[in-house]
C-alpha cells in the first residue's frame, strides 16, 4: 500500500508512514473493527450486540423480581412461595403481616437503574462497567438475602425450611452474564480507545485492572448497602 499524504510504499502492518509519519488510518479501521467483535455474541450467523444482551439481562432481573423465588414450608406443610417483592412488601403469615427485609426493594432499583443508564447515557465508556458492578452487588446481596432468611427461620423452628426456587437461579445466571459481558465490554472499549491513539496494550493486564476495579466496586457497594440497611 501507500501512504495517502506522500505517496512512500509501506507496509500493511505499520501504524506509521516511515517516510512522512502519518497515521496509517487502514490499519486503525481494521483493528477497531476487530476490537468492536468482543463486544458482540454469535449464535449461528446471528450478531447479537453484547449492550443489548446487558439490557436484556436487566429488563428480566427487573421482571423476575416479582416472581416467587423462596419456597417456605413448615415440616410437610407449604407454607407458601414467596417473591422479592413480598419480602419487601411483607409476608402475610397466620392472619399477621410479618415484615421481612425491606431493603429488597433494592433488587428492583437497581435493574432498574442499570436499565435507565445504559438507554440514556450517551457516552458508553462506563457501560460495561455500570453493568457490571450492578450485577455484582444484585447477585452477593440476593445470595446474603437467601443465607440470612434461612438462618433466621431455623432460629425459629427446626420445623420451618427455605427452599430456592427457578427463578432465583435465572436471576442469579443474569448477573453472572451481566458481570462477564460488562468487563468484556469495558476491556473492547479501552483497547478502541488506544487504538485510535496508537498505543501499545496488554489485553491481559487490562482484563485484569479491569476485574479488579470491578471488584472494588462491588465491595464499596455492599458496604454501603450493608451499612444503609444495618
Amino acid at each position: 500500500m501507500y501512504c495517502r499524504k506522500c505517496g512512500a510504499e509501506m507496509n500493511n502492518n505499520e501504524k506509521f508512514c516511515p517516510n512522512c509519519g502519518e497515521k496509517n488510518i487502514l490499519l486503525e479501521k481494521t483493528l477497531v473493527s476487530e476490537n468492536e467483535k468482543g463486544e458482540d455474541i454469535y449464535l449461528t450467523s446471528h450478531k447479537i450486540s453484547g449492550r443489548l444482551i446487558l439490557k436484556i439481562s436487566l429488563a428480566f432481573m427487573t421482571i423476575l423480581f416479582f416472581c416467587p423465588m423462596l419456597l417456605v414450608s413448615c415440616g410437610e406443610m407449604e407454607i407458601g412461595r414467596f417473591s422479592l417483592l413480598d419480602l419487601a412488601a411483607g409476608i402475610d403469615y397466620m392472619g399477621e403481616t410479618e415484615e421481612m427485609v425491606p431493603a429488597a426493594i433494592m433488587f428492583l432499583l437497581l435493574p432498574l437503574f442499570g436499565f435507565i443508564y445504559l438507554f440514556l447515557k450517551s457516552k458508553k465508556d462506563s457501560h460495561g462497567m455500570v453493568s457490571a458492578v450492578v450485577g455484582g452487588i444484585s447477585g452477593l446481596s440476593l445470595v446474603g438475602l437467601v443465607i440470612t432468611l434461612i438462618s433466621r427461620c431455623k432460629s425459629n423452628s427446626d420445623m420451618v425450611s427455605v427452599k430456592v426456587l427457578i427463578p432465583f437461579y435465572m436471576y442469579m445466571i443474569l448477573t453472572i452474564c451481566m458481570i462477564k459481558i460488562g468487563i468484556s465490554l469495558d476491556v473492547c472499549i479501552k483497547k478502541q480507545k488506544a487504538v485510535t491513539r496508537g498505543m501499545e496494550i496488554n489485553e491481559t493486564q487490562l482484563r485484569n485492572k479491569t476485574i479488579q476495579r470491578v471488584a472494588g466496586c462491588i465491595f464499596i457497594g455492599m458496604c454501603i448497602l450493608i451499612r444503609i440497611c444495618s
